[in-house]
Parts: structure tokens; C-alpha cells; sequence
């Protein structure tokens, strides 16, 4: 967007500032600031901001523990203050003699002492910092100079955002609701039941453009069927969809996990995992829903993706990846599976995704829906929306009461359709 900054991807996007800190000028070595203003409001686990090939300067406005850290001409003396929760604002690093104070929004945040280094020649880059650390974001600006008193900082914060209100740079402010249950529909065993009378794996969930449903019939170990076309009643299991059908050998029996529409053909992706020759291998695959027919053989991906979401914009495939417990996130894949952009950060306990192609009450056309829970827990959908930002950023988190081993997601007109794989997993309540 015109005037209101530069959107990095995270993963080989990066902006050379030019600026090298021993160039001279009033940047001096005990005497010195360097910040930026950030539109992002997730966490960076990178530093955004810093010496593109080495680490004695860096600008951190959220960390991966949410916490910002600043250094400056120097690799040891880092400020760091509490944890945030959003990294939109201005965030600068100050040094004046031995003291390094890290400053966001005008307001001091931390301070360290530590002897100062010699000025870097490295140029400071945006996006990218000490070698292969790529960030993602929007950075709306980006300065360097001599130090600055704590009242300078002030005055620059409100110069510098009054400035970028006026041309549109806002906080992209993520909000939170708690949606109640409207029913259950309970699923067929099919051939595919975690247990008997508990209803069939349901890991992914896509309507087809005739109104039926695949249900993904995703069980860990190398099972059949792959998965299951419904009515839309989801009471009749009307085919099965195996490895052996579809000309493809027993290595690729396995677990089906996400699975979108291409809207661009009318196509299915998905996501195949524990398959292979051990059994511990993650593929994408693309399957001729008229012709019910393979499309090419299944391409190897990261062994964590699990979610799948067509981007009509990208032309492309969001693709969730689970860190485990605690962590999680999302790539933008070509069709060729390809990684576009590094990774964009989402809550631990990853699941899958589902683009919005038509706006429906609180849901906007483009948003990314990603699911994530715990089991026993409410599962949570994270809204996501690009807007004017470039990339994927948070604009909502619902959480889903009784959806409590959530996975796919589909929203159909009013309503949000989740699989709640509740019999499949252990320990878990209920069936499918």
C-alpha cells in the first residue's frame, strides 16, 4: 500500500537499507539510536531489524516469548522488557556511553550496560538479520542516528505516529468471541471408525461444488479408506476413496489430515501423513474431483503440515504446520509444493484451514480460518485476514465451545461446519 510501508514474507524477502553504522555520520559507536515502526501485531521469532549478516545491532519488537529486546554495537548488552501483546509501534535502540535502553511507543522499556563494539560495515537490513534470520511484516519506517534523550523519544513517537495516522497506518487490532454450539451430527462408521459405533476419522472436511461433503477419514497408522464422499445429510457414506483404488501402492496408505477446494478447477488438495516407505512421511496431493482421478503423484512436503487452504489471491495453498504443544504456524505453498513464504505464527495444537471465498456475517471474503485445540479443551478458529498489510496477520480468535477435538473447518453461508474427532483421539470424550 502507497506510503504505509514494505511487507517482507519471511523467507528471502528483505529490504538493504544501504545504511552501514561505521559509514559515520551522527550514528557513532557510544553514541547512537536505530529503530523502525511496526504495522505487525504477531510475533517475530527473528529479529526484524538489525546487521543483515552479523548480530551487534538488532530491533526485536516481539519476540517469540512476546517479550521486545534491542542491542546496539554490541552482541551482549540486550534490553529487554515485559511481554507485549502486539508488536505495532515504534521500537528503538538507544545507546549513550555504556547504557543501551530500548524504547517502544516513546516509552523506555528496558536498559542494560555493556561496553560498546566497534561500529558494524555490515548494512542494517528489514527483514532480515544476522545471516538467514528472515521476518515477516510491514515496516512502516526506519531510522538511525545519534542518541536520543527520554523526552526526544517521546516527542519522535508522537511525531511519527501523528504523521502515519494520516495516511491510513493503523493497528490491525485483533478481537475475541466464544461461539455456542447449534447441533451435532453424528457420522457414520464407514470402514473407517476410530471405533465401533464412534463414527469414522473425521481429521478434514470440504464441500464439493455439488453440496456433497469428503470427510478425511484421518486415523494414525497406514489405514483405509483415505477418505469418505457424504450426502449432505452426513449420515450416508456414499463412496470410499483408498491408495489401492486410485493406483497408488500400499506406501501411500497413510492418514489424511487437510483438504481444500481449487476454486481455480474444481480441484482437491490434501495432505497425506505417516505414509511412505517408513511410514513417517508427509506428502501433498491433488485429486480430479469429476474424473475422480489422481493428479500426478503425491509430492513429499514438510513431515509438521497437516492443514490445507486454497488462496484464490495467491493462487497458492496455506498450509498449517504443527510445532506440538505450544507452537504452530502457516506457509504459503505453491501448487508445485513450493514454500513462498517463511512462517507466519498461529497458537500451538495446530490443525487445519479453510480459506473464505464469500463473505458471511463476521467473516470476510479472504480470511484464512485456522483451527487449533487441545484435546478435552474448546477448539479456537484464528481469523486472518491481509487486508492492506501484504501478508496473513490476526484479526479475530472464536472459540468453539464443545468442539473439543477440533480439525477441519468449513464455512457454508451462516454456518461454520468443525470436525470433532473426539473418539479418534486418546483419552478424548464422545464420538465422532
Amino acid at each position: 500500500m502507497a506510503d504505509r510501508g514494505f511487507w517482507t514474507d519471511g523467507l528471502d524477502d528483505w529490504i538493504d537499507t544501504g545504511f552501514a553504522p561505521a559509514s559515520g555520520g551522527p550514528f557513532q559507536q557510544d553514541d547512537a539510536c536505530i529503530g523502525g515502526f511496526f504495522r505487525k501485531t504477531d510475533r517475530n521469532p527473528n529479529q526484524p531489524i538489525g546487521t543483515h549478516s552479523a548480530n551487534a545491532i538488532s530491533v526485536t519488537t516481539r519476540n517469540a516469548g512476546g517479550i521486545p529486546v534491542v542491542r546496539l554495537n554490541s552482541t551482549s548488552a540486550l534490553a529487554t522488557g515485559a511481554a507485549v501483546t502486539s508488536s505495532y509501534g515504534l521500537v528503538v535502540a538507544n545507546r549513550s556511553g555504556t547504557v543501551v535502553t530500548g524504547y517502544r511507543n516513546g516509552a523506555a522499556f528496558g536498559s542494560t550496560t555493556g561496553a560498546s563494539s566497534a561500529r558494524s560495515t555490515v548494512t542494517i537490513g528489514i527483514g532480515k538479520q544476522s545471516g538467514a534470520s528472515y521476518s515477516g511484516g510491514q515496516f512502516c519506517l526506519f531510522f538511525a542516528g545519534a542518541a536520543l534523550t527520554a523526552a526526544e523519544h517521546a516527542d519522535l513517537h508522537a511525531a511519527l505516529s501523528a504523521y502515519l495516522a494520516t495516511i491510513g497506518v493503523a493497528e490491525i487490532v485483533s478481537t475475541a468471541r466464544i461461539l455456542s454450539l447449534a447441533g451435532g451430527l453424528p457420522l457414520p462408521d464407514g470402514s473407517a471408525a476410530a471405533s465401533a459405533g464412534k463414527g469414522m476419522g473425521c481429521t478434514g472436511l470440504m464441500r464439493r461444488p455439488d453440496g456433497k461433503w469428503f470427510v478425511a477419514n484421518g486415523i494414525a497408522g497406514r489405514t483405509d479408506p483415505w477418505w469418505s464422499r457424504m450426502l449432505a445429510d452426513f449420515a450416508t457414506v456414499e463412496a470410499e476413496y483408498r491408495a489401492s483404488s486410485l493406483g497408488r501402492s500400499p506406501d501411500y496408505r497413510g492418514s489424511i489430515q487437510g483438504r481444500a477446494l481449487d476454486t481455480s478447477d474444481s480441484s482437491l488438495w490434501a495432505i497425506l501423513k505417516l505414509a511412505g516407505a517408513g511410514g513417517g512421511s508427509t506428502y501433498l496431493i491433488h485429486f480430479d474431483i469429476a474424473g475422480e482421478t489422481l493428479l500426478g503423484w503425491p509430492v513429499p512436503i514438510a513431515t509438521s503440515d497437516t492443514g490445507i487452504a486454497y488462496d484464490p489471491a495467491a493462487d497458492a495453498l496455506w498450509i498449517t504446520r504443527d510445532g506440538g504443544s505450544g507452537s504452530g504456524s502457516l506457509v504459503l505453498y505453491s501448487k508445485a509444493g513450493e514454500a513462498l513464504t517463511g512462517t507466519v505464527a498461529k497458537p500451538g495444537d495446530t490443525d487445519q484451514c479453510f480459506s473464505v471465498a464469500v463473505a458471511s456475517g463476521a467473516f470476510l471474503a479472504g480470511n484464512l480460518l485456522a483451527t487449533a485445540g487441545a484435546n478435552g479443551a474448546d477448539g479456537t478458529i484464528t481469523v486472518y485476514n491481509r487486508l492492506d498489510y501484504g501478508g496473513m496477520t490476526v484479526r479475530r480468535v472464536d472459540t468453539l465451545t464443545s468442539a473439543q477435538q477440533i480439525e477441519g473447518a468449513v464455512l457454508h453461508g451462516s454456518v461454520c461446519y468443525v470436525c470433532n474427532d473426539g473418539a479418534t483421539h486418546p483419552g478424548a470424550r464422545g464420538r465422532n
